[in-house]
């Protein structure tokens, strides 16, 4: 009788082991695998003259940088928006990356001169980015940045600093 139990234990143990490594690899696939190459020689890069943006934040832990910013394009309101980051290698690989929508009502405070009343709210953005992705310390960071039916590649000067 005690035998019985233990191994149902036993078996309920393992099933549960299984199914918590299982889970943590469907968020691993589902958090990191969905970065896409592309190829963007050739591509016009837009700078300063457009698009104001800060990154807030870059920090790496266990292998992944966590990036925290914001973009606009200046005089523009933001009415539909895709904000993703794009590594660019050294070696002429680039991925991209898609971001997650964060609202920034101090973006349109501060972005605004007097009498302009441009709808910044939506222009911030957050990314964790697996650290395997960016090959050196010299791989660029640019912005494809979409907004009311335009899609631009935005280089905000930016590299990456590896320990």
């Amino acid at each position: 009788m005690q035998t019985k139990i233990r191994n149902r234990i036993l078996i309920f143990i393992m099933v549960g082991y299984l199914v918590i490594i299982s889970g943590l690899n469907v968020y691993q696939l589902l958090r990191y695998g969905f970065y896409r190459s592309i190829d963007i020689s050739g591509e016009p890069i837009a700078g300063e003259e457009y698009y104001s943006w800060n990154l807030d934040t870059m920090a790496e832990k266990n292998g992944v940088y966590q990036i925290k910013g914001w973009i606009i394009r200046k005089q523009e309101d933001i009415k539909s928006r895709n904000i993703q980051l794009i590594v660019l290698n050294e070696d002429g690989t680039a991925y991209v990356a898609p971001t997650l929508m964060v609202r920034r009502i101090d973006v349109s405070d501060s972005q605004n001169s007097e009498g302009e009343s441009y709808d910044y709210d939506y222009s911030g953005f957050e990314v964790s980015l697996n650290r395997s992705f960016v090959h050196s310390e010299k791989s660029k960071l640019y912005i494809l940045y979409g907004n009311n039916g335009r899609s631009e590649i935005v280089d905000i000067g930016k590299t990456f600093e590896l320990d």
